[in-house]
């Protein structure tokens, strides 16, 4: 049928200014809404044919029914559950972590607080005591109780440092997990690892190999029997060197004794050779240096045993004041410690 174009024109014209097809409401309905075919018809216009410039495809081709105009509302929400699954994703990894660092524990390492007061207390009961237990110790133990291996004979000495090293590696590998890693867990190695290996030669071995051998074998002797320890551990060494200066001193002595002529049937008359002041001198200082490094080694670890007593038993307090493990080493020795690991 043939339609005046002027009729077509102006029923274009009521979508509003200019023929857009997004302006205002079209014959009191929104923009959005389908209006149906049959009103059209009954208005005498084809929706889908336009002479208006540039609108000849604003709807796309004729179809039957209904007709909607697609303005890309239907794409965009289905992206929608794309988004929200996503997002979700997301939320349930925030809660695995943040659950995961909660379960770690306060710590900080995944080791639980009984896990490291059992692993103190069989390293403590076993350096203590000699006995296999995971029990907990009293203050008191802990205070005045004796080392285990000073009750040793020398040939029951390996089997007690084996186990006490296996022990220990346990204790500080997971007093190191929590946060705890620091010098005292070294004064405890030092005394009763380190120190329990060392077996100081008598007066009578080194005589004795003098005579026998001379002083090549004393030093050989000297040199085997410290060895174990190397020079540069902290805290042992200065002591080690003492053992060392007094030995090779007792090795001199014996030296000017048989110059003397005081050897007899190979063994030493003791009233045949006297000291003399200086000699005496340095015999005595020698000696209290010995003792001194000692006794330095083993408070060092007194303080060290309590002090982490405490902190594995929460107790809250502090033994002793301020901690100073290093107190037995000279200042001739603070050049050698750089860079040593605390263990």
């Amino acid at each position: 049928m043939y339609m005046d174009p002027t009729q077509n024109k102006d029923s274009f014209d009521s979508f509003g200014p200019g023929g857009n097809s997004t302006g205002g409401p079209v014959g009191g309905q929104a923009v959005n809404s389908a209006m149906p075919v049959s009103d059209f018809r009954q208005a005498g216009v084809n929706p889908m044919i336009s002479n208006a410039p540039n609108q000849m495809n604003s709807f796309g081709p004729a179809t039957e029914g209904d007709i909607v105009l697609n303005d890309g509302s239907a794409q965009k929400q289905s992206r929608i559950p794309i988004v929200i699954l996503a997002v979700l994703i997301v939320a349930v990894i925030v809660v695995v972590i943040v659950v995961l660092i909660i379960t770690q524990g306060s710590k900080g390492g995944g080791v639980s607080a009984t896990d490291e007061r059992e692993a103190f207390n069989s390293y403590a009961n076993y350096i203590l005591h000699g006995t296999e237990s995971k029990e907990d110790l009293d203050e008191e133990t802990i205070k005045y109780s004796e080392p285990y291996f000073e009750q040793l004979k020398t040939n029951e000495l390996s089997n007690y440092l084996e186990m006490a090293e296996k022990k220990y590696d346990t204790f500080y590998k997971i007093y190191a997990i929590n946060g705890n890693r620091n010098s005292a867990m070294r004064g405890l190695a030092n005394y009763y690892q380190k120190f329990a290996s060392i077996i100081p030669l008598t007066t009578s071995e080194i005589i004795d190999t003098y005579y026998d051998n001379g002083a090549i074998a004393v030093n050989n002797l000297i040199n085997s029997r410290y060895k174990v320890i190397e020079m540069n551990e902290s805290g042992v060494s200065a002591y080690v060197r003492a053992l060392e200066r007094k030995d090779r001193f007792i090795m001199q002595i014996a030296e000017a004794a048989d110059l003397a002529g005081c050897i007899i049937s190979e063994k030493f008359t003791s009233s045949c050779y006297d000291l003399n002041d200086s000699q005496r001198q340095a015999m005595v200082e020698n000696e209290k240096d010995v003792i001194d490094y000692s006794w330095n080694i083993s408070d060092s670890a007194w303080l060290a045993l309590n002090s982490i007593y405490n902190n594995v038993y929460d107790t809250g307090r502090v033994v002793g004041g301020a901690l100073d493990l290093d107190i037995s080493i000279t200042d001739e020795e603070n050049n050698s410690q750089d860079g040593e690991d605390e263990k």
